[in-house]
C-alpha cells in the first residue's frame, strides 16, 4: 500500500511538472509581467547618511502613473527634507522619473540631483534602498545612502 501511494505521488508530481513546463512557466526567454505600481503611495524615506551629511527621515505621497513596465510619479502632498552636518541640496524637486518594473523588482529616480532607488513590490507594499548624489554648498558633491518603504493608500 505504501509503494502504491508513493507511485501515485510521483506520478502526480510528474504531471504537474509536465503541465507547468508545457505552459512555458519559468521560461527565461519569457518576459516577467510587471507588478502593478499605479496609484497613490505613501513613501517613507529613512535617514540618508554620507560623509559629512545626514538628511531625513521624511514622508511624501506620490501619485504614480504606470504604462506597462515603466512609470512616473508626481508629488501629492507637502513635504520637507531637513539635513544636518552638511546643509541642504541646492536643487530639490521630487517627481519620480525613469521608473521601471520587472516582475516584482522596481527601479526609479527622483529629480533631485541624482537620486536612485532599487526595491521590490509585494502587493500594496514596496521597500528598498536609495542612493543620493548631489551638490551641497560649500561641501561639493555628496553621496548619501539609506532605505525607503511605501504603501499604497486609497
Amino acid at each position: 500500500m505504501h509503494a502504491r501511494t508513493r507511485q501515485y505521488s510521483l506520478l502526480g508530481t510528474g504531471l504537474v511538472l509536465v503541465s507547468t513546463l508545457g505552459c512555458g512557466e519559468g521560461d527565461p526567454a519569457e518576459p516577467l509581467l510587471p507588478a502593478d505600481v499605479g496609484g497613490r503611495w505613501q513613501f517613507r524615506f529613512g535617514l540618508m547618511t554620507g560623509p559629512g551629511v545626514r538628511c531625513g527621515p521624511y514622508a511624501i505621497e506620490y501619485v504614480i502613473t504606470q504604462s506597462g513596465n515603466t512609470f512616473t510619479g508626481v508629488v501629492d502632498s507637502g513635504y520637507s527634507i531637513s539635513c544636518s552636518e552638511g546643509g541642504m541640496p541646492e536643487h530639490i524637486t521630487s517627481s519620480i522619473s525613469d521608473g521601471e518594473v520587472a516582475g516584482n523588482s522596481v527601479t526609479f529616480e527622483l529629480a533631485m540631483g541624482e537620486a536612485e532607488y532599487v526595491g521590490t513590490v509585494e502587493g500594496d507594499a514596496m521597500n528598498g534602498s536609495s542612493t543620493w548624489t548631489y551638490v551641497v554648498n560649500p561641501h561639493g558633491t555628496v553621496v548619501a545612502t539609506g532605505a525607503f518603504e511605501a504603501e499604497r493608500v486609497p
